[in-house]
């Protein structure tokens, strides 16, 4: 949750200085993440995020580069880090559960 806000807080002033720096700064906005951007909005992007780009980080750096406000992409990423975190532990728990099952 740290890397997402620190890149939330940096990533915005640097879009921001980008766009008043360079006059040929070319948006690419294409693959799942576009899409995802596109049909679900800021909620569905943070909730997504972790699974369709593989770090939080790196989805964080894609939703400022989608254009998304600093305070959803920060609410949403944050979130979506909470809830891949549960998921994932408690598949880990079930996992090491049932090894331990089948050993006794």
């Amino acid at each position: 949750m740290t890397g997402v806000t620190v890149i939330t807080l940096v990533g915005v002033r640097a879009r921001e200085w980008l766009k008043s720096h360079s006059h040929k700064v070319r948006k690419r906005r294409s693959g799942r993440a576009k899409r995802v951007w596109d049909r679900y909005g800021a909620i569905g992007f943070g909730l997504l995020a972790p699974f369709v780009t593989g770090t939080p980080a790196i989805g964080t750096v894609i939703g400022i580069g989608l254009g998304a406000s600093r305070r959803q992409l920060l609410i949403w990423m944050n979130v979506g880090v909470l809830v891949w975190s549960v998921l994932l532990t408690a598949a880990v728990a079930l996992g090491i559960a049932g090894v331990d099952a089948v050993r006794r």
